[in-house]
């Protein structure tokens, strides 16, 4: 598979701690389990940093071709707070 890393990818990689290899690889061996991400009009997966935190890479197929992914973005995923049920 080709890649294509956006600058503004690579800068979130950075800034999340999280390896441009690992996402590369998530991608490759995790593709088939990708979730649809409407907002980009792509795909996302979900990946660690080097600190253990959970976060998402968001990418796209141009034209349909899966033989290449252009890398959108990398993002720390939020646990959102449980909601209480009521009693």
């Amino acid at each position: 598979m080709t890649f294509v890393w956006t600058d503004h990818a690579l800068d979130r990689c950075d800034e999340r701690h999280v390896r441009d290899g690992r996402v590369e690889d998530v991608i490759e061996t995790e593709g088939a389990f990708r979730e649809v991400n409407d907002e980009a009009g792509g795909y996302q997966l979900p990946l660690l940093n080097r600190d253990g935190e959970k976060c998402e890479v968001v990418y796209v197929h141009p034209d349909d071709d899966e033989t290449v992914a252009v890398i959108v973005t990398v993002h720390r995923v939020r646990e959102r707070p449980r909601r209480s049920r009521p009693s």
